[in-house]
């Protein structure tokens, strides 16, 4: 009987660490620098096999660089934007000179609270248009973060 309870409290430590929010203290208290938008390709290993384009959205910070491939959500005013709209990029620009209140990711989303707007991302493994949601990159080099489907 105990190896069962053993077994059980294993998985049920694992459910817990997977539903955990982690901070993304990396970019809490970062200011908003400039917003760009790019396409990247993405190609099999010594370019076989078929290759997708992707559109990203890079957010330029004091603290570094991020860059977002995944679906994702703008809630600025009351108003919800979807990463699709014609408009998002326009939309974005508004929060150039924004602070960064709040930044987490949990196993199926990375939220980003300004003092203005909520940014939220999916990491659904649905969702992945690309090998990675995004990535993080400090101002000084010093860290790099990849956000895939297994946090």
């Amino acid at each position: 009987m105990k190896p069962i309870l053993n077994l059980w409290i294993y998985k049920m430590k694992k459910i817990f660490k997977v539903q955990k929010k982690k901070l993304f203290h990396q970019i809490i208290g970062a200011v908003l620098l400039d917003i760009n938008s790019s396409k990247a390709t993405y190609s099999g290993l010594n370019n076989v096999g078929p290759t997708i384009s992707v559109h990203q959205v890079g957010f330029q910070m004091d603290k570094g660089y991020m860059v977002i491939e995944n679906p994702f959500t703008l809630t600025i005013a009351g108003k919800s934007f979807d990463s699709s709209d014609l408009e998002i990029f326009n939309i974005l620009r508004k929060l150039i000179g924004s602070r960064i209140d709040q930044a987490w990711f949990e196993k199926e989303e990375i939220n980003i609270i300004f003092n203005n707007a909520h940014l939220n991302v999916s990491l659904k493994a649905k969702d992945f248009v690309s090998p990675e949601a995004g990535t993080y990159t400090s101002k000084d080099n010093s860290t790099f973060i990849v956000f895939t489907a297994e946090n």
